[in-house]
């Protein structure tokens, strides 16, 4: 039996991890923490270990094999609380860790942090850059000190089987063009981003059992190779590339360490995959 725990199943990555778990394991019992959990919704109903993260002190003396650490505000946020808000409920996640693993026995624990942990030192950075790089030093200060098998991976961007269709990302952007006009229109189209596929994450975390800082992704796209993929996608779907000057790539990986973990074809953010993400 695996225990398994999900900090911020309420999000599209824990809803994600969910559906890995029962898709593909067996015996295992899954607990989730949030702070945005509906409990009548079909994903929460058939699971009883199901907590708001306000309740987290009732978890005690629990055997975790594995602990997905998802929970985070993201800087869409900024634009509608306080800057103090923001770090007061950011400070509150974190500190929830440490609560819960003071509590409990976490054999093994994965972070999901950001490629924003680059921005330092860059036009780029932020509220939420400097909160990501003090979360991930919180998590390994505890993981290191509770001897907590742990990793912690840098996303970029990414696709899962539990897309969030209402974020602005240019992935749901050239999504939206085309159900909606038929055609994509691409600014920048030569600024990269990285992708991965976020089934491999999971896999992999699963899979290692060395302590781990990686970037996590599967294929580098330009802007006008993912709006072709997606446009392959659909039917008679027009493609428009404005050649406005490029933004900085600060959303592109060069570290192959994870990547290097899988084979050319599961690399692939694919047309067949873009479908069942899609459809």
């Amino acid at each position: 039996m695996k225990n398994i725990v999900i900090y911020g199943s309420s999000g599209w990555l824990g809803k994600s991890t969910i559906e890995y778990f029962e898709n593909n394991y067996r015996n295992k019992a899954i607990y989730l923490l949030g702070r945005n959990l509906n409990l009548d919704s079909d994903i929460y109903k058939n699971y009883k270990n199901t907590y708001h993260i306000h309740k987290i002190n009732q978890i005690k003396n629990l055997e975790v094999d594995l602990f997905f650490y998802f929970s985070f505000v993201t800087q869409e946020k900024l634009l509608k609380i306080t800057e103090e808000e923001y770090i007061k409920l950011n400070e509150e996640i974190i500190n929830n860790f440490k609560i819960f693993s003071d509590n409990n026995l976490i054999k093994k624990a994965l972070l999901t942090s950001s490629g924003a942990i680059y921005w330092e030192n860059t036009s780029k950075d932020n509220l939420y850059s400097k909160l990501k790089r003090m979360q991930e030093n919180e998590f390994s200060n505890i993981c290191e000190n509770q001897n907590i098998q742990y990793q912690i991976s840098r996303i970029f961007a990414l696709t899962s089987s539990k897309f969030n269709f209402e974020k602005n990302y240019a992935f749901t952007n050239f999504i939206e063009q085309a159900n909606k006009n038929n055609k994509i229109i691409v600014n920048n189209p030569e600024t990269s981003r990285s992708y991965l596929k976020f089934e491999n994450l999971i896999k992999f975390f699963v899979n290692n059992n060395s302590n781990l800082i990686y970037d996590a992704w599967n294929e580098n796209l330009t802007m006008r190779e993912l709006a072709t993929r997606i446009g392959l996608v659909f039917n008679d779907i027009e493609l428009i590339f404005n050649n406005i000057q490029t933004e900085e790539d600060l959303y592109l990986s060069t570290d192959t360490y994870f990547t290097k973990q899988f084979s050319d074809k599961e690399n692939l953010i694919s047309i067949d995959y873009l479908k069942k993400i899609i459809f």
